[in-house]
């Protein structure tokens, strides 16, 4: 076998364990996760430098910034312009992408997307820490040429973000405190 096949074969092998690994954890999003976002006021964007091979064939960091904050602005979620605007009600919307490139021009992509935001220990209210309450994510394959439908993948990752957070923010989806699952005072639901 030739190593451009292998090469080949090699990156289709981890993209199919992946993806099945990523369908099953990323699956089980639980209320928690979506009720977490109930009362969000804003979020900041942070989207993680991106491996040199994928920049150098045509994807950037600023254009998957750009296509997040239009899109959740379309959505009617506020977007902050700078880390020091963040209070206590906002939170990070954090993209991370992780990518290697094959010899034969395929890169292997991880996309993460997660809403890290301040939250409070049940077992001792006194601590307050940041915190990962929604995530998703998927694993991808794209060619050398075609590294521009990373920004479509970004898109649907951000897509469930903003159902999500329609979700938690509807009338409908609300009890009366506007808190989110129950939890008694022993840290229990």
């Amino acid at each position: 076998m030739t190593l451009k096949k292998t090469s080949i074969l090699v990156v289709s092998i981890i993209a199919v364990f992946a993806l099945a690994a990523s369908q099953i954890a990323w699956g089980a999003r639980t209320d928690f996760e979506t009720q977490s976002l109930h009362g969000l006021d804003g979020v900041y964007v942070i989207v993680q430098s991106l491996n040199p091979d994928i920049v150098k064939d045509g994807l950037t960091a600023t254009s998957i910034e750009s296509s997040v904050k239009q899109q959740l602005k379309d959505a009617g979620i506020k977007v902050l312009a700078d880390k020091d605007s963040l209070s206590s009600d906002d939170g990070i919307l954090l993209l991370e992408l992780s990518s290697i490139k094959s010899n034969s021009g395929f890169h292997a992509c991880s996309l993460d997307a997660e809403l890290i935001q301040v939250a409070r220990l049940a077992r001792d209210t006194s601590i307050i820490t940041p915190a990962t309450t929604w995530m998703s994510g998927v694993v991808a394959v794209v060619t050398q040429s075609n590294v521009s439908h990373i920004t479509d993948i970004v898109t649907e990752l951000v897509g469930e973000f903003v159902k999500d957070y329609q979700s938690a923010n509807s009338t409908s989806n609300t009890n009366k405190s506007g808190a989110g699952p129950a939890i008694d005072s022993d840290g229990k639901l």
